[in-house]
């Protein structure tokens, strides 16, 4: 179980700085797009709920296509 805990440590303090920046972003972003203080909340967790839903596909797709292709999808060039 103490392998695992510097692990755990970094991915809280991943999800952590990940929380921060969504909130930094969340003013600029509704008065780029013009959305609304309550359509901001709702909006935010559907873009989590579709990061957790198309995450393990996506990955699972680079085992089977080339370096190129896995490149392209991280937008490198």
């Amino acid at each position: 179980m103490w392998r695992l805990m510097p692990f755990v440590f970094v991915c809280h303090v991943a999800a952590a700085l990940d929380r921060e920046a969504v909130g930094f972003a969340r003013l600029p972003r509704n008065s780029a797009i013009g959305l609304s203080e309550a359509a901001d909340g709702p909006g935010a967790g559907q873009c989590f709920i579709a990061c957790c839903l198309l995450e393990m596909p996506s990955t699972l797709a680079l085992d089977r296509f080339a370096a190129p292709c896995a490149l392209a999808r991280g937008g490198a060039d």
